[in-house]
């Protein structure tokens, strides 16, 4: 990165690219770092610069102008839960591997299919791959003990594919007697975006979902997934 900076190496090299694109991020070297460095900001800074110089393949950028748009991540979503509850995620799995240049979107077809489930719920049964279909958590308030409000951040892939999760994530805390509150028009958390180097995609979808919580008057914003951790 400090190569690119002073100008000894080519943002669009190989060199440069290819070490980008292998990092994890997980940022493990930061809490040992003597001098203190915030390796996960340069590390986005850096994508941002690798995605400008070599802009990346149709299907990611495709795939980040989905996930910035409500109504197209619901439609990407409605589908993806379709092919869960049918089983045909694990089929097409199959079938792809078959297939030359079609690993990307095999990956993506066997997390979905892994994310499939089927549990006994009382006296019924869950179907398989099967979401509650409300926007929001029904919960039967408990006595309020002055923790505060509290409005959870659902995120897309999250709230897409892991509902329950979030659904569980507000009956736990108004269990314990907090205030939860619906945070409407909510947004992405972006840390998509922010990982592939769509910055400014990333900071717009962080301000839409600051106006949303500032309009839900909450104390506390609580999150279900580690990695809106990125974002927050």
């Amino acid at each position: 990165m400090q190569a690119v900076v002073e100008g000894r190496l080519d943002p669009e090299s190989d060199a440069f690219q290819v070490h980008i694109d292998r990092c994890l991020g997980c940022r493990a070297c930061e809490p040992v770092c003597p001098s203190g460095v915030e390796y996960g900001t340069l590390l986005e800074l850096a994508r941002e610069t690798s995605s400008n110089a070599r802009p990346p393949d149709p299907l990611t950028r495709g795939l980040l102008r989905v996930m910035a748009s409500r109504m197209l991540r619901e439609i990407l979503f409605l589908g993806g839960r379709a092919l869960r509850v049918m089983g045909l995620a694990s089929a097409m799995v199959s079938v792809l591997g078959r297939i030359r240049f079609a690993g990307k979107l095999r990956f993506a077809l066997a997390m979905l299919s892994a994310t499939r489930r089927s549990v006994r719920l009382g006296q019924g049964i869950m179907a398989a791959g099967m979401e509650p279909q409300d926007t929001e958590t029904k919960i039967t308030h408990a006595p309020r003990v002055g923790v505060g409000s509290v409005g959870i951040l659902r995120g897309c892939v999250q709230d897409g594919l892991y509902r329950r999760v979030n659904d569980a994530t507000a009956r736990t805390l108004d269990v314990n007697g907090y205030d939860v509150r619906a945070v409407t028009r909510q947004d992405c958390c972006g840390a998509l975006h922010a990982h592939g180097g769509a910055l400014t995609a990333a900071r717009n979808l962080a301000t839409r979902n600051i106006k949303a919580f500032e309009r839900a008057g909450v104390d506390w914003v609580v999150v279900s997934a580690a990695g809106f951790g990125a974002t927050m």
